[in-house]
């Protein structure tokens, strides 16, 4: 008979992201599983970081549906930060992947036309827990930072980095969370820096989930908010939010653009990159921009002055850094919710 453990090792990545959300290290917790109805506490708990060390519990169920068919109940919990819990639901998520048609059997294999998960997600999911591990045990971007001192001319201010999670995890490498409305954190956006410019990367913990998946930045906590804003770089977002009140989702990329706007409600400013210097492809964030608008949306265009041109300018971080904070006011006017 099947005791509803099997489901948790189908859907260990569920169930390693929700652990690790609040700080508990869920690859390590599948060794030593607690028995039904215990509670996992104290040192027993294994964490992704010792500041997690006895602020995180562990306690699962295993129920049984009317058809006498076990499945796991599983509730992360963590003290810190003001408390945060998460549950993995195995029934439920077992239906979410099989929503045509859901079994059991005796050896508790869920049914389904596909394997679950790609072969190549388990090399994912390691990357992205360590890249996890970095992230928690480093700094907030310092305002003062040179990554960011040199990208925002100097402009960035404290009630900006509290808008931000973008962390410096040594010299010359940040990462930003990556966020889906669905998944949840699904991965990093890594930026090394180089000589020659930024080099990035995206790293997802399950293959597909990037589309609609975006970097936040919060709005600004105490006064009236502007509507959502929409961009493609963390650069220009980052610009943006110098101005922009309401929070900024960037997507990363202008084929990205549709998907994160298609995850939003209501009115959303899209801030899109004039890409003019590619006539080879076309300007293609102009275009993918003007696909994602719907009804009540507006876009706003950069537009450069002559002695910028030279530079071949594409997006408002270029703006801001070739013609200064004014040009870049003249550009974003708020549009209130």
């Amino acid at each position: 008979m099947n005791n509803g453990f099997d489901i948790i090792q189908r859907y260990s990545i569920e169930f390693i992201q929700m652990a690790l959300e609040v700080g508990i290290d869920g690859a390590a917790l599948l060794k030593q599983l607690p028995p039904t109805g215990y509670l996992l506490t104290g040192f027993r708990v294994p964490v992704i970081h010792p500041k997690y060390r006895y602020a995180c519990s562990v306690i699962m169920h295993v129920n049984q549906t009317k058809q006498g068919q076990h499945w796991p109940l599983v509730k992360f919990h963590s003290f810190k930060n003001g408390g945060a819990t998460r549950v993995f639901n195995g029934l439920k998520i077992s239906r979410q992947h099989n929503p045509m048609h859901v079994t059991v059997d005796e050896t508790c294999v869920v049914k389904s036309g596909t394997e679950h998960p790609p072969i190549d997600d388990s090399w994912r999911m390691k990357n992205f827990l360590n890249l996890s591990k970095l992230y928690f045990t480093s700094q907030d971007l310092a305002v003062t930072g040179p990554w960011l001192s040199k990208r925002l001319c100097g402009h960035a201010t404290p009630a900006l980095i509290k808008r931000i999670f973008v962390r410096q995890i040594d010299e010359a490498n940040l990462l930003a969370p990556l966020s889906h409305p669905v998944h949840g954190l699904v991965g990093y956006h890594k930026i090394s820096i180089e000589a020659d410019g930024d080099k990035k990367r995206h790293h997802i913990h399950s293959a597909g989930l990037l589309k609609g998946s975006y970097i936040e930045i919060l709005p600004q906590k105490g006064i009236t908010h502007n509507t959502p804003a929409l961009c493609e770089g963390l650069a220009t977002g980052l610009t943006i939010a110098l101005i922009w009140t309401g929070p900024v989702y960037i997507a990363l990329s202008a084929n990205n653009l549709g998907a994160v706007r298609n995850n939003l409600t209501g009115p959303v400013t899209i801030f899109c990159d004039n890409d003019v210097w590619k006539p080879e492809v076309g300007n293609v964030g102009k275009t993918a921009a003007c696909r994602a608008l719907v009804s009540g949306d507006s876009l706003i265009i950069p537009q450069f002055r002559q002695q910028s041109i030279r530079y071949q300018p594409t997006d408002f971080n270029d703006l801001l850094m070739l013609e200064g904070v004014r040009s870049l006011l003249k550009h974003i006017k708020p549009r209130s919710l």
